[in-house]
C-alpha cells in the first residue's frame, strides 16, 4: 500500500513537471503573436492545461 502512496506521487509530480513545460510555450508563442497576455487568455490556457491533465 505504501509503494502504491509513493508512485502516485511520483506519477502527480512528473505529469506536473510535463503539464507545466508544455504549458509555458504555448503560452510564449501566444505573448509573441498578440504581444500581451489578456486575463481571458491565460485563464483559456490554464483550464486546458487542467482539462488535459484530467484526461
Amino acid at each position: 500500500m505504501q509503494q502504491q502512496g509513493l508512485l502516485a506521487v511520483i506519477a502527480v509530480s512528473v505529469g506536473v513537471i510535463v503539464g507545466i513545460g508544455l504549458f509555458v510555450p504555448f503560452v510564449a508563442v501566444s505573448y509573441r503573436r498578440r504581444g500581451r497576455l489578456s486575463l481571458a487568455r491565460l485563464l483559456l490556457w490554464f483550464a486546458a492545461l487542467v482539462y488535459f491533465w484530467a484526461i
